[in-house]
């Protein structure tokens, strides 16, 4: 008897098999990592703005991970006690408090597009309203449309905290460096290769 064969008795003896057992939800069983294991921190997390006209009518409404905790140089008043004027290049090489910064995200772009000179701690939309940085998903959205409907919709980006109960997702900049967002390229790992013998086919 081969596998195709065994098939269609091997599917109503499984159904059989869960519709006598105890209803237990998923998660739930002795084995289950999240009752065994207490988890090391909570997530910090801020209820989203769901992305105007991206997630669609009667979209799900989610949470998002706070990026401020994340900056290193943040609240950027701790060093900027005044309104900064616009660089004349978008090369910020020559400044040491933000050597680590190579802006390759788009030709036109500048330090100014994104961040609001006249108060550093924002962001601003492209009209100029201000966006705070933990909701930096709609400055994003404003450029990055399909990626945006998709991240709201739960296709693209990073869900946290399991599939069950509240939606807590990761925001672009979880994953994506705001200032170089296109992740490099990355060759497929190589595993090593196990010899055959004559009886393993």
């Amino acid at each position: 008897m081969n596998v195709g064969s065994r098939l269609p008795l091997a599917l109503p003896l499984c159904l059989v098999a869960c519709i006598g057992g105890e209803p237990t939800a998923p998660h739930q069983s002795p084995q289950s990592l999240e009752t065994n294991v207490q988890r090391p921190r909570q997530l910090e997390v801020l209820d989203a703005v769901v992305v105007q006209g991206r997630t669609g009518a009667g979209g799900a409404p989610f949470q998002s991970t706070r990026r401020t905790g994340r900056i290193a140089q943040f609240p950027c008043h701790s060093c900027h006690d005044h309104a900064v004027v616009e660089p004349t290049t978008s090369d910020v090489s020559g400044r040491w408090s933000h050597l680590d910064i190579r802006l390759e995200h788009a030709e036109a772009l500048r330090c100014g597009t994104c961040h609001d000179y006249d108060d550093l701690n924002q962001l601003h939309l492209i009209h100029g309203d201000p966006v705070d940085f933990d909701q930096s998903y709609q400055l994003c959205a404003q450029c990055h449309a399909p990626q945006a409907r998709d991240w709201a919709g739960g296709a693209h980006g990073k869900r946290l905290g399991g599939w069950r109960g509240d939606r807590v997702v990761e925001t672009c900049t979880g994953c994506h460096d705001p200032h170089a967002p296109a992740f490099p390229r990355r060759m497929p790992r190589m595993y090593p290769q196990v010899p055959r013998t004559g009886t393993d086919r």
